[in-house]
């Protein structure tokens, strides 16, 4: 799942589980996703973190983004998710809008592709720096 050109949806408590909802661009790659060649996709994607609290205004959603980072256990990821995923570890997730952005903090997460997928377009691969 790549941030950039994705929206995040909602934002909703089920219990004690916070669900992030997103309809998502997906690049499916044999490489490196971003980078190498590949397909672009559009589907929705739920993440379901525990125990999470969130900071930033919920009032401005849907919200198409513009980047951002996910931390799991440890490990981060710049503006693009490995999917599905499913971890049991320190969850931070901060998403960056036009002028806002939302932090989620929480332990625990299993992120799913949902529903079908819409082909987009084919994706040429990022072109490296010129040496």
């Amino acid at each position: 799942m790549e941030l950039h050109d994705s929206t995040l949806e909602s934002i909703e408590h089920e219990g004690s589980v916070l669900v992030v909802r997103f309809s998502a661009y997906i690049h499916r790659s044999s490489g490196v996703p971003g980078v190498d060649p590949g397909t672009g996709w559009s589907q929705s994607v739920h993440f379901r973190v525990g125990r999470a609290h969130v900071k930033g205004s919920l009032g401005l959603l849907p919200l198409e983004l513009l980047g951002g980072r996910f931390i799991v256990s440890g490990r981060g990821f710049d503006n693009v998710i490995p999917m599905p995923l499913i971890d049991s570890g320190r969850v931070i997730l901060q998403l960056q809008g036009r002028n806002h952005e939302i932090l989620i903090d929480g332990e625990g997460i299993e992120a799913n592709l949902v529903g079908p997928m819409k082909y987009l377009a084919l994706f040429p691969g990022a072109k490296g720096p010129k040496t």
